[in-house]
């Protein structure tokens, strides 16, 4: 994230930042040991990327920050500070990080809630992406010439693909929960940005015991 890349910018060299209130989400296919037995190599990668790109669209449309994918598991993240501050301290976003999270969860769990064809079909996945392109570009004119040519290839393209395609079970289960989480760079050969605390083990508790095709949230989130 920005704060993170602009400290390392700075010159520090060890960045770690308490945030007193954070959404962290959680979600995981089910079966999904089962599923990846059932696939060759090259089909479970392009089915579980295609699962992992969409949720990425969805969360840029969104504003959440993606920490990291576990296997079949997708840990983000909203509420990280927006800025540095040369103190200890980070101005944290004063945005409704519960409410972004939330409307993330609403979408990704309308399109990945029972079974669905691979690769390129729904209504609501192509309206996203159409979306994204168009805040991107941040143009009113491009509005009217992307919606012209990428309505008609998209639909195109999943006619085609539709034909062939093999639908495969994807019932997943999400969690939420908010609260204080530590977030920070772990240095080493491949230096990544993560989070602690017991506020990830909580959205982690709540997917785990969730039922399948719903998000689960905590009591904070709920509030």
């Amino acid at each position: 994230p920005s704060f993170a890349s602009e400290r390392l910018l700075s010159g520090d060299a060890q960045i770690v930042v308490e945030i007193p209130k954070a959404t962290i989400f959680f979600s995981d296919i089910c079966n999904f040991t089962m599923l990846s037995n059932s696939l060759g190599p090259t089909e479970l990668l392009q089915w579980i990327g295609y699962i992992f790109r969409t949720m990425d669209n969805c969360a840029d449309f969104y504003g959440v920050y993606k920490i990291k994918t576990i296997g079949d598991a997708y840990l983000a993240i909203t509420g990280l500070p927006i800025c540095v501050s040369t103190g200890r301290g980070e101005e944290a976003s004063s945005e409704n990080h519960a409410l972004k999270m939330v409307s993330f969860a609403s979408v990704v769990v309308q399109l990945f809630s029972g079974t669905y064809i691979h690769p390129d079909t729904g209504e609501c996945l192509k309206a996203m992406a159409e979306k994204s392109v168009l805040l991107r570009r941040g143009s009113a004119a491009a509005r009217g010439k992307h919606h012209g040519s990428s309505s008609r290839g998209s639909a195109e393209m999943s006619s085609t693909r539709s034909e062939n395609a093999k639908k495969f079970a994807c019932a997943m289960r999400f969690g939420i929960a908010l609260g204080p989480v530590i977030a920070g760079v772990l240095q080493g050969k491949c230096p990544a940005f993560d989070i602690w605390g017991k506020t990830v083990n909580l959205a982690s508790r709540m997917e785990s015991s969730g039922r399948p095709g719903n998000v689960q949230v905590s009591e904070g989130v709920y509030q």
